[in-house]
């Protein structure tokens, strides 16, 4: 339950956290996000929802300096997979820590730093600054490449071939996809990193799910 609990939603995507929210009875769900798109999509969500009262929607920055004025503070932070997809990460974990309350939470997951990161981000890079023909290339040769290690994983421990697009994420394979190879900007950082970082703003940390690839890391902090 989150009853009696504010919450604010940094990067709601489609809204499907901000849904879990609600379903978990917080008494305030703002959900935010830079891309108009998401916005909307997560108004769309509020609308199935019977359009709340407690709960709202809107545009904004997580670096810009005016996002709330007043400054105010949640009970719990949300910043699942969005603040690497900054620009400028860090300046985006110490925003979201600075709208936690004392004896608030913060989650967030940031992308682990990986030996093959920079190859990524390069291609990433790439990826967002291509036209759509090369764009369709690039992501004909990723899905032809993930087809591939799938069946080589399901050889090795099944002894079969099938497989090789089934994901669990919520989203057609493609998307998904597209999902990582347009993630950019792209920033990631060590389980270390994150938590020498965030633990020096007062913070301790309750639970960490290291990742150890390219993946998120997710952690749980306590504002002291």
């Amino acid at each position: 339950t989150l009853k009696t609990k504010s919450f604010l939603d940094v990067g709601c995507g489609s809204g499907l956290h901000s849904l879990a929210a609600f379903k978990l009875d917080a008494s305030e769900i703002l959900s935010m996000d830079y891309d108009p798109l998401c916005v909307d999509c997560t108004n769309e969500l509020r609308g199935k929802a019977g359009n709340p009262a407690h709960w709202s929607v809107r545009q904004g920055d997580i670096l810009s300096e005016a996002l709330f004025l007043p400054p105010r503070t949640f009970d719990v932070v949300y910043a699942w997979g969005s603040l690497h997809h900054t620009g400028d990460m860090w300046r985006a974990v110490d925003r979201s820590l600075f709208y936690t309350k004392p004896g608030g939470m913060f989650y967030t997951a940031i992308y682990n730093r990986h030996w093959s990161s920079m190859i990524w981000k390069g291609i990433k890079r790439f990826y967002s600054s291509s036209n759509p023909g090369s764009q369709r290339v690039l992501l004909t040769l990723y899905a032809t490449w993930e087809r591939t290690k799938g069946k080589v994983r399901s050889v090795l421990s099944q002894g079969s071939l099938s497989g090789g697009d089934e994901r669990s994420r919520g989203m057609k394979w493609e998307y998904d996809l597209r999902d990582w190879l347009g993630g950019y900007p792209y920033q990631y950082a060590t389980t270390e990193e994150i938590v020498t970082y965030v633990s020096a703003k007062g913070f301790e940390l309750l639970k960490i799910a290291p990742n150890s690839g390219t993946g998120c890391s997710e952690f749980v902090f306590r504002r002291k």
